[in-house]
Formats: C-alpha cells, structure tokens, sequence
C-alpha cells in the first residue's frame, strides 16, 4: 500500500511518504502545496492522510482536486481539521480555512452544485473529537476536530 502524509512536518506517518513545505525530519520531500501540481503522477496512491494541513493552505478546492489526482480509484484520504467551532481553530493565524461538518459534502454526488470541482468523493466517516488543549475553558464548544474518511471516486 502506498501512503502520502500531506504536510507531514516531524510527525510523518510510519510507511508513509512524507511532504512538506519545511525542509524537516522525517519530509522526504519538500514543496510549497500551495503550487500546483505537486510533485506525483496521476493515480499513485492507495491511502492519502492530511493531518492538520488543509487549512493552511490557499485553495481548498484546488488541493481536494489535486489529491484526487494523485489518489487511485477508491484510495482512502483521511482529514483531521480543527472543528470550525473550536477556540483552535481562530487563534492560528496561518489557518485560512474554517472546516465544518459540511464542507466535503460540496465533493460529493450528491450536491447540487456539481460546477465547483469535478472532484468526487464518498464521505465514508465524520467524527467530531473533544478538545485536548486547555488554553481556556471551550464550555460553549467542546468539540476541538474533526476527523473525515474520504473514499476517492473515478
């Protein structure tokens, strides 16, 4: 099984190839994901994990169509994003994206607007995960992320 950690940085999956702006140990490979296309031919992995990296970057629509050009038929992209509620996901100031329980929904088949990507994908599992950090009391908003399983679709 071939598996691509997307902005790895020093926590790179084990077995994975790991990308990443910085230049760091454990990256095998180093590049700006905000330049399209990345490095990796069409159809070259089974598994794509994006931990903590999608809200960083400019185009979420761009970088959901270039994993699913990299991905194969059916591969498995899991997503771990700050919930868009949680006090995490505002105080990063690199964070360009609040993600929602919604937002991979605009991928899917079933979403009216087919016109936004022709990126598809099934929403396998949605998973709302409490918060860690205790910066300040989240009484309001329990919820710190969110875990997505994405199942690729050509």
């Amino acid at each position: 099984m071939k598996i691509l950690d997307v902005g790895c940085g020093i926590r790179k999956t084990k077995g994975s190839i790991g990308i990443d702006k910085h230049k760091l140990k454990g990256v095998d490979i180093t590049h700006d994901l905000d330049k399209f296309p990345w490095p990796f031919k069409n159809n070259t992995f089974d598994k794509i994990i994006c931990n903590h990296i999608i809200e960083h970057l400019t185009n979420l629509v761009k970088t959901m169509e270039e994993l699913h050009r990299i991905a194969k038929p059916d591969a498995i992209i899991e997503i771990e994003v700050p919930y868009y509620k949680s006090e995490l996901a505002f105080a990063d100031p690199t964070h360009k994206h609040f993600i929602t329980p919604t937002t991979f929904y605009f991928f899917t088949e079933k979403h009216e607007n087919k016109y936004y990507s022709k990126a598809r994908f099934e929403i396998i599992e949605q998973e709302l995960v409490r918060g860690r950090h205790k910066i300040l009391p989240n009484f309001f908003f329990p919820y710190e992320r969110m875990k997505v399983r994405l199942r690729v679709i050509k």
